[in-house]
């Protein structure tokens, strides 16, 4: 049986800059995400344990065809909830969407703050994928 090694390594990565608070668009209904940021977004659990626990790959699938490195980014909204999951450059689509699945399925973080205010905020998130 291949046993299966994750590694990650958390990098905060923001795209916008705000010095005002969260501001809606009407036409699109979303909510702009912080580039700078008091405090930055955080896990109260540990995550390599989480998704470590919770990634199941598919048996019947060759290993040859997985990428060792999943670049990933989320938004941490302002409750602590995650959404918006994408993979920056797809890989396999079974694989993506597995680790999108995934990234919603995580507990609430403690959301980023920016002036004493709760925001939404960006985050990428690199997977390493080590097959032994």
């Amino acid at each position: 049986m291949t046993r299966i090694c994750l590694i990650f390594i958390f990098l905060p990565f923001f795209t916008k800059a705000q010095d005002t608070t969260v501001r809606k668009d009407a036409k699109l209904g979303k909510t702009e995400t912080f580039i700078y940021v008091d405090k930055l977004p955080k896990a109260n659990y540990d995550i390599n344990q989480y998704l470590s626990t919770h990634l199941r790959l598919p048996e019947n699938i060759s290993y040859n065809y997985y990428p060792e490195k999943i670049i990933t980014s989320f938004v941490v909204e302002a409750d602590g909830s995650i959404s918006n999951p994408k993979v920056i450059k797809p890989t396999n689509t079974s694989l993506d969407s597995l680790i999108k699945t995934l990234l919603l399925s995580m507990p609430k973080w403690e959301p980023a703050e920016y002036r004493g205010k709760k925001v939404p905020a960006n985050y990428n998130l690199p997977v390493y994928i080590h097959l032994q």
